[in-house]
């Protein structure tokens, strides 16, 4: 899902003008993460398994994060509880919440939902940068 600020809320719609925005593009198209340690070792397998998969399909690059201004930090928030992020590089220390798998509810988070987890960093990353006219 997308995470949408308050600042945000008026001149979003379902992607971010990167021309009047640019300032919420990923420097050098790089994206420093750091993957929480409160997911279970098979939660943080699946996550790096999905970040490996968007590197190699994108033109945008995660990394694990080495002191950076900005990064995501890859976290499961108990509430909201779900997946979701905000669109592009909102500076500092940004969300990506991703549930784990230790929820009886359903979760993007499990083999199968490689795609969902996927989708969710494509909404922090912006995949725009990809898709500038989209």
């Amino acid at each position: 899902d997308i995470a949408i600020s308050n600042e945000d809320y008026e001149g979003l719609r379902l992607g971010l003008n990167f021309s009047k925005f640019s300032d919420r593009k990923w420097p050098n198209l790089t994206v420093p993460y750091v993957v929480s340690a409160l997911y279970s070792s098979s939660d943080g397998l699946l996550i790096n398994k999905a970040i490996r998969t968007l590197n190699s399909l994108s033109c945008l690059k995660f990394k694990p994060y080495a002191g950076e201004k900005d990064l995501i930090l890859i976290w499961p928030v108990k509430y909201p509880d779900g997946c979701y992020s905000f669109i592009g590089r909102m500076g500092g220390v940004q969300i990506l919440s991703l549930k784990g798998t230790d929820t009886p509810e359903a979760t993007c988070l499990h083999d199968e939902g490689n795609f969902y987890i996927n989708s969710d960093f494509f909404l922090s990353d912006a995949f725009k940068h990809r898709h500038p006219n989209s």
